[in-house]
């Protein structure tokens, strides 16, 4: 679809028919960062992953004499409301299923049954509208995609991340603690980036998308030279990579890394034993043939 709302004729020239219709790519994307948020859905119905998950991963934290405790309670990314702001939360796209009593999500622009996800029972879709302004409950951003893209501004909406502080007094003789006091607050945590219906985000004006990146696994890569007179080598590790041109510049680097990791090995001599060292240089000559100085098997 076209930016004025109008669907592009897509022309096929391949000869071999398609069997299989090619999936939404998008969609998935759109699916799967809808999933990290969850945003549309109350504290209650939401799963463990994504920033839920996270959140609770960290919390709760006490400090180091365990007389304080920082508690998770749950977040809110935007700020959903109708128009004039009379009607606040996500509780007002909600209904009760007549069946089963659990909570049913509706849809205010789309009338008919909503279907329970529990029981499968379908029920009338009642959600609240506003008595002044006549509006449901919706997602109220301070600017939209396009005010974003001419204003220069972030396509995003607030984080804000209710936590709770529990107090106690710890008794000196018995070390029993009893809870002094309760504070729960509402704490902004900043912007979260939002995806557009294209799958992309809007940072400082400017529409990008994110790629995802190939990522070769760690270990040494030959490979032969244009004059077929020596051989390349790649050093992949966890974090970097060292290209190698010729034979010495590899025994170059495989010497500094052996000089490195003796000088780490010297940092521990206190626990490690003169064997372990003695059987980790004989494993470093027999793998790349590197001459190492008489002096390193001196005992410490």
């Amino acid at each position: 679809m076209s930016k004025n709302g109008t669907y592009r004729t897509r022309f096929d020239f391949s000869k071999i028919p398609a069997t299989i219709q090619i999936p939404n790519l998008i969609e998935v994307q759109k699916r799967s960062y809808d999933r990290f948020l969850q945003m549309d859905k109350l504290p209650s119905e939401r799963d463990d992953a994504g920033l839920q998950a996270v959140f609770q991963s960290v919390f709760p934290t006490t400090d180091f004499r365990n007389v304080s405790q920082l508690e998770f309670v749950d977040y809110a990314i935007g700020n959903w409301e109708c128009k004039c702001g009379h009607l606040k939360g996500l509780h007002h796209l909600r209904t009760t299923c007549k069946n089963c009593g659990s909570t049913v999500i509706t849809d205010p622009f789309h009338p008919g049954e909503v279907l329970c996800q529990k029981c499968g029972t379908y029920n009338a879709n009642t959600p609240d509208f506003c008595n002044k302004c006549g509006d449901p409950v919706g997602l109220q951003l301070k600017y939209d995609v396009s005010e974003c893209e001419e204003r220069g501004m972030t396509y995003s909406a607030p984080l804000k991340v209710t936590m709770r502080l529990t107090i106690y007094e710890k008794d000196a003789e018995t070390g029993n603690r009893s809870i002094r006091d309760i504070k729960e607050q509402e704490v902004f945590f900043g912007d979260v980036p939002l995806m557009t219906q294209n799958g992309t985000f809007i940072v400082n004006g400017t529409e990008r998308v994110i790629v995802s990146q190939l990522h070769r696994s760690p270990g040494i890569f030959f490979e032969k030279s244009d004059n077929n007179s020596e051989f390349l080598a790649k050093i992949i590790s966890d974090c970097a990579l060292c290209k190698c041109d010729d034979l010495n510049d590899f025994q170059s680097v495989i010497r500094d890394t052996v000089h490195f990791i003796h000088q780490l090995l010297g940092g521990y001599a206190w626990i490690i034993k003169c064997q372990f060292r003695f059987c980790f240089y004989v494993f470093i000559i027999a793998a790349f043939g590197i001459a190492v100085p008489h002096a390193v098997f001196k005992k410490s």
